[in-house]
């Protein structure tokens, strides 16, 4: 589609051309407009593909990295659960002087894991979102539409010279 609107683009240019050697400014002028619109198709769709290639390479490393996690998990499972059988034949052993104090340790170093497994879920989640400023998106299409009117004066005055010079 980036292919299409550049050819498009210079179908608008030979035509707003054409319009200025047969003296028709106005035609000219329109035309031109056609192809800063084209041009800025072209910009989008680019930036549009190259955002989706980036978006493409983040997902398969999200999905390698969650491969990765899911390879990590499977183990700290592993570990917790010889972790658990070492900690229930401990409890056993001393059950008449341990038992309030592994239950409050485990309960204790549950919750803390537990608070440091919220806090890394929470700076993960921080780290994928994308922030927007809405005033910045604001001012910068009011720049793009100035640069816009700029370049299509620049366009037509360099139009307007290249067919004088042609006659």
């Amino acid at each position: 589609r980036a292919e299409a609107a550049r050819e498009e683009a210079r179908q608008w240019i030979d035509r707003a051309t054409g319009a200025l050697k047969r003296g028709d400014e106005a035609s000219a002028r329109a035309a031109l407009e056609h192809k800063v619109h084209a041009e800025k198709r072209v910009e989008t769709l680019d930036g549009e593909h190259r955002k989706q290639k980036e978006q493409t390479a983040k997902l398969q490393s999200a999905v390698t990295d969650l491969d990765d996690k899911i390879r990590q998990a499977r183990q700290k499972q592993t570990l917790l659960l010889a972790r658990l059988t070492r900690a229930e034949s401990s409890r056993r052993i001393d059950a008449a002087m341990n038992t309030v104090a592994s239950r409050s340790a485990f309960a204790q170093f549950n919750r803390l894991e537990q608070r440091v497994e919220r806090a890394e879920a929470m700076d993960e989640a921080y780290d994928r979102l994308d922030g927007r400023d809405p005033d910045a998106d604001a001012l910068a299409r009011q720049f793009e539409e100035s640069e816009r009117k700029e370049q299509l004066e620049r366009e037509l005055t360099q139009l307007k010279t290249r067919v004088d010079q042609e006659k």
